[in-house]
Parts: C-alpha cells; sequence; structure tokens
C-alpha cells in the first residue's frame, strides 16, 4: 500500500471552498449552511512540545506543519 507524506513551506497559504454544515467562526464571524471560502497558511508545528524560540525552523519544505485558519473571503 502506498502513503503519500504531505509537505509544505512554511507560510504557503491557500484558499478553502466548503459547504458548511456546522458553524464556522473566523475572527468573530460566524457562517454556516452555505458554501464559503477561506484562506489557510501553513505554520510550523512542534510535535515535542519545545518553545518555538529554541528550535530551528525548516526554510525549505517540511512535514512539521499545520494549516491555520486566516480571514473569510
Amino acid at each position: 500500500m502506498k502513503s503519500k507524506v504531505k509537505t509544505a513551506h512554511i507560510g504557503d497559504e491557500k484558499i478553502v471552498k466548503k459547504f458548511l454544515w456546522f458553524p464556522k467562526f473566523i475572527n468573530g464571524e460566524c457562517c454556516w449552511l452555505e458554501t464559503a471560502e477561506w484562506i489557510e497558511r501553513a505554520v510550523y508545528s512542534s510535535h515535542n512540545g519545545f518553545i518555538i524560540n529554541q528550535i530551528h525552523i525548516p526554510t525549505g519544505k517540511t512535514e512539521n506543519f499545520k494549516w491555520v485558519v486566516i480571514k473569510w473571503l
């Protein structure tokens, strides 16, 4: 069985468009029961719980990231 490893550059952004069955809050605004678009940014995620100032943040593609919602479109 093949597995695909997701990677991204820290700071990459993507636009997400989905139908929201449940309420989604971004910056105090709520949307639900409609199709909505928002921007997500890849930020560094330390799985070991280290303080981010004490570790090296990779500049190239990395597997240690998570998508964080920025704003509605």
